[in-house]
């Protein structure tokens, strides 16, 4: 505003656009609704379940309560599996089964592939408490996006990134 233009004292205040809030994200980054990044979580949970059903099946893991099975142990064993199967399919392709399913991918702030340290690091914060809380900010972004410098994009929409 120039100091010729009269000032207008029921104007509101300049309030930042998305990319301020967003970060040191670029421009192109348009947050991902609550609903796909709801069903990526639905899907990513029910591929997680299968994955550790199947690893009770092992003989001599005492991955049941029936037989005496630690629930520290138990509990272990789950967040072991989460960690790697978010750390392997999103370190080796960017994406995980759910993110497959709804056609979304994970960059980093420079639109390229996450390394497997961002890969483990978004594995590790998604238990942080109320993570999942952190999506409902202006930005859309969880704490597991924003912490590892990612950004979930819809697949396609960034050149030269492995769909």
């Amino acid at each position: 505003m120039s100091p010729s233009e009269p000032v207008d004292p029921y104007r509101p205040p300049a309030a930042p656009g998305l990319p301020e809030l967003l970060g040191d994200a670029p421009d192109e980054f348009v947050p991902l609704s609550l609903g796909i990044r709801f069903a990526n979580l639905i899907l990513d949970t029910i591929v997680h379940r299968i994955l550790f059903q199947g690893l009770r099946l092992i003989p001599g893991l005492g991955l049941h309560w029936e037989t005496g099975g630690s629930t520290w142990g138990i509990l272990a064993a789950s967040y072991a599996v989460t960690i790697a199967y978010y750390t392997v399919m999103e370190g080796a392709f960017g994406r995980s089964a759910g993110k497959f399913f709804t056609g979304t991918k994970v960059v980093t702030l420079n639109g390229e592939a996450p390394s497997y340290g961002q890969a483990f690091a978004r594995s590790l914060c998604r238990f942080i408490p109320f993570d999942a809380f952190s999506f409902f900010r202006v930005s859309k972004c969880g704490w597991h996006d924003t912490i590892p410098k990612t950004r979930v994009v819809r697949a396609g929409t960034l050149p030269g990134i492995r769909s």
